[in-house]
């Protein structure tokens, strides 16, 4: 089918956008302390962890793929990778809401966008962040206007995880919650 197609080379532009020039990119002074903390968690240490304003999840799973692999290419692209798939949902988020045609052209503008490209490849908690983002609004959307129930408590299990990632997670969480409302209050 035609829209695959075009689906697919949107998702490999947009991979490709974000693989240019990885081995040759400088870590930035953020980006260093992600791999601080990182190690630090695999040693055990976790004092300064925690006394970062940051939640302590992203560390944790950098610390985990570092068991894999030390090299900062290599995290790059596992940062990139979860921006990919995090595209995909996207996408299919807003194809059921927008259509077709224009969740492509959503998943586009998306797969260009500047701070996507930028953050999608950078060693901090931003591209998980909005991966997490993507799936609650794909359960959220389950919940709302496929009736399953069971996607509440997905959801309810990915703000968990985005609570763990980022604390500006909480700024979705409250409008999922105004939507919510809404919705029930609706239905009365």
């Amino acid at each position: 089918k035609k829209e695959y197609w075009i689906l697919a080379g949107i998702l490999l532009f947009g991979l490709i956008l974000r693989l240019y020039a990885i081995p040759e990119m400088q870590l930035a002074t953020d980006e260093d302390f992600t791999l601080k903390f990182a190690d630090e968690i695999r040693q055990g240490m976790y004092e300064n962890v925690l006394r970062d304003p940051s939640p302590p999840g992203y560390y944790f799973v950098v610390a985990a793929l570092r068991g894999i692999s030390e090299s900062v290419v290599f995290l790059r692209v596992v940062t990139v990778l979860i921006s990919i798939v995090g595209l995909f949902i996207f996408y299919i988020v807003a194809r059921k809401i927008l259509g077709e045609r224009t969740g492509l052209v959503a998943l586009f503008l998306l797969a260009i966008n500047p701070l996507h490209l930028i953050y999608s490849r950078h060693l901090r908690n931003y591209a998980l962040l909005t991966f997490l983002l993507v799936i609650a609004c794909f359960f959220l959307y389950q919940f709302l206007f496929e009736k399953k129930e069971r996607a509440l408590y997905y959801l309810f299990f990915t703000y968990a995880l985005m609570f763990y990632t980022n604390f500006f997670s909480l700024f979705l969480v409250a409008s999922h919650g105004i939507v919510l409302a809404f919705a029930f209050f609706k239905k009365k």
